[in-house]
């Protein structure tokens, strides 16, 4: 099964969550199409000037797969190190893609899909989209996609966030910086219009030139978040949140 659908346009390409049915919730399959896609993508990148990243259904994506998150209840501190690499790798591979990268994003965004968001270069939702670093309620941290997170927005709102796992709407992510619009369909036709009227050679290039400008590079904290995220999954504390909230879920 795949978990994405890929179309390619004569100046864009659009790349759709194709998972409605658990959100377009992360796994690893997901996860895996989404990295092979931004990282091996054999397509002539001259002849676009954008990637369009969306989700089916009712949500962007909710944050992590209730299938996922059982197997890793018992991964052991090795494994899960390789597993985080993973998805840090993901973002990793839309933030330094050489297209701009728009997530829209609609009804959930949760934990990683967080994550999705902050690493694209420009991010609208709709009024009604929620927004939740949801993982403190878990026993765990927001630790791979912080770095991502916290180069894109407010440093001091996203701390208070990620801390409290207190969830929020399209408001206060469009103040805090981590979407860039608030959206309804005209909206969102004329913000596509302005990247179909810029130059690709210069979108690449303004991108490329923004992010060496950058102060807080994911790279330089990779290793600390995938242990930081590593040791909080095998803790007991955590391990006893995820077995009640997968227990409480697999009883609805």
């Amino acid at each position: 099964m795949s978990y994405l659908k890929i179309t390619y346009d004569t100046s864009s390409i659009k790349i759709s969550l194709s998972n409605p049915e658990k959100r377009n919730a992360l796994n690893a399959e997901l996860m895996q199409e989404l990295t092979d896609f931004f990282t091996n993508t054999k397509k002539d990148l001259k002849s676009f000037k954008y990637v369009l990243l969306e989700g089916e259904g009712k949500s962007f994506c909710a944050g992590a797969d209730l299938n996922w998150m059982k197997e890793m209840v018992n991964y052991s501190f090795e494994k899960n190190i390789s597993d985080s690499e993973k998805l840090f790798n993901l973002f990793n591979s839309i933030y330094t893609f050489d297209l701009p990268v728009i997530v829209k994003a609609h009804g959930h965004v949760y934990g990683g899909g967080l994550g999705l968001l902050a690493a694209a270069d420009f991010a609208v939702a709709d009024e009604e989209t929620k927004f939740c670093f949801s993982e403190v309620k878990l026993g765990l941290a927001p630790a791979v996609i912080s770095s991502f997170v916290l180069s894109k927005c407010n440093f001091s709102h996203a701390q208070a966030y990620m801390i409290s796992g207190k969830a929020f709407g399209s408001l206060k992510a469009y103040q805090i910086g981590l979407i860039n619009h608030l959206h309804h369909k005209d909206h969102f036709k004329e913000l596509i219009q302005s990247f179909e009227d810029s130059s690709q050679e210069a979108l690449v290039a303004t991108k490329k030139l923004i992010q060496a400008q950058r102060p807080l590079k994911p790279g330089t904290y990779k290793q600390m978040t995938l242990e930081t995220i590593s040791k909080l999954r095998i803790s007991d504390e955590a391990q006893k949140r995820m077995t009640s909230v997968l227990s409480h879920k697999g009883r609805g």
